[in-house]
């Protein structure tokens, strides 16, 4: 709520003029009601609105009309004595069609798309590769570099924790960070993967650095980044020009890139690149589930043998079969196995998984018991990346040595516990 007195004036400006609607609505005495309404001024500042008594403004919208974005201001000049005071951001920048709602406490921006919060970032990314160099760089809207007429405002939590109110930065120029050849943040050769790229705040200048994971940087706590150079190789740490430590961190968005046939040399340009904001990943998130899950009674005689080579997949009985189709290559694939069963005369139950047709197993283990005959189970999880978004089909196969007899969730070719038993297949995709 602001508060206006006897003659103070609320006055406002714009880049453009008559581009920018604006309203403000209050109270006057008991009722509300609209106080002013119209278009800003490149006049800067202009009244928008003089008081005649004490009253109150709930609400001051502003909505760009215009076919590119605006600088915006507002002020409240005391008894109109021509020391108008900043109420926003100097020089805010609204985008095509984007609105700001500021009731004295709080500004909210929100775009055509329905997008909105506390200072809404009006920015995008550019990243090119020069000399096995990968720069990354903060831009406008408009993709140019950032300036007093094409501002980015980026809200941070306030580095003192038990503080709730954003800290609101503008930034009015060239702003980039470069990871030097020899970087590998992680990376393997010829690897896609994701680079995440972060602002900083530090004292009220915003600096870019970079990460190869996301999940381990919550924006609600502070961050401590390492310098970057040729020799960062670690896949969970920030990276920053200079060393910073304990400062609030906003996630911009991500790269997508493939590194080169030398860890560390940066010779591919991104193949992708994404603002973050509402529905956007980031890592750890769960893209999708698929499962298989067995309850009857199954048998099988072939072979798996228990020795020092991979089983094949012309090993063991088939007894789960899953198929899931990634939604980017680079994305982590999580798998579940559970597996209930015995052996007529064996100690333990040989078990592998298999993707398509690849002869040899992905993964194996085994399923011990006490006793020949008797029923036992055992889980087992498999990681790997996706490394490809067309259908991947995923088996588990399972046997013992020869001469006996395997019996899935049940045991001596019988079921156990009424049908609600059961060995599962479960395939989750994480987003890296």
């Amino acid at each position: 709520m602001i508060c206006l007195n006897n003659t103070d004036t609320l006055e406002g400006g714009a880049s453009v003029n008559a581009v920018v609607d604006y309203t403000v609505h209050g109270l006057v005495g008991t009722a509300f009601t609209q106080i002013a309404q119209g278009q800003l001024s490149n006049t800067d500042p202009s009244v928008l609105y003089t008081a005649a008594a004490a009253i109150s403004i709930v609400s001051i919208i502003l909505v760009n009309t215009h076919s590119a974005a605006v600088t915006v201001n507002l002020y409240l000049d005391p008894a109109n004595a021509g020391t108008p005071r900043r109420m926003i951001p100097k020089s805010l920048s609204l985008g095509i069609g984007c609105s700001a709602h500021f009731d004295g406490q709080r500004l909210t921006i929100g775009d055509p798309s329905g997008a909105g919060g506390v200072a809404n970032n009006y920015l995008s990314i550019a990243a090119s590769v020069s000399s096995k160099i990968l720069t990354v760089a903060l831009k406008g809207e408009d993709g140019n570099d950032p300036s007093a007429t094409n501002l980015v405002t980026i809200a941070f939590r306030d580095e003192t924790l038990t503080t709730g109110t954003p800290n609101v930065r503008t930034v009015t120029g060239a702003t980039s960070v470069a990871l030097a050849s020899g970087g590998t943040l992680g990376f393997t050769a010829a690897l896609a993967g994701r680079i995440y790229v972060w602002g900083i705040d530090n004292a009220g200048t915003v600096e870019l650095a970079l990460s190869r994971t996301a999940d381990i940087f919550p924006e609600s706590n502070l961050v401590t980044t390492v310098a970057i150079g040729s020799g960062s190789d670690l896949e969970t740490a920030m990276y920053s020009t200079t060393q910073r430590t304990s400062l609030a961190c906003r996630c911009l968005g991500y790269i997508e890139i493939t590194t080169g046939a030398v860890p560390g040399e940066w010779d591919n340009t991104p193949t992708k690149i994404q603002i973050m904001g509402p529905g956007v990943k980031r890592t750890g998130d769960v893209i999708q589930r698929v499962s298989t899950i067995l309850t009857t009674v199954a048998t099988g005689t072939t072979v798996m043998d228990e020795d020092d080579s991979i089983p094949q997949i012309t090993e063991g009985d088939l007894y789960l079969t899953r198929t899931i189709t990634p939604t980017s290559l680079v994305n982590k694939l999580i798998i579940e196995i559970q597996i209930m069963g015995a052996s007529s005369q064996n100690f333990q139950l040989s078990v592998a998984l298999f993707k398509d047709a690849t002869a040899g197993a992905l993964f194996a283990g085994s399923v011990p018991f006490e006793r020949p005959g008797q029923c036992g189970a055992a889980k087992f999880e498999h990681e790997m990346i996706a490394g490809s978004v067309a259908s991947i089909s995923f088996t588990v196969r399972a046997g013992c040595n020869s001469g006996t007899t395997t019996t899935i969730n049940g045991e001596n070719s019988s079921q156990l516990y009424g049908g609600v038993a059961g060995s599962f297949l479960k395939i989750r995709e994480i987003f890296a």
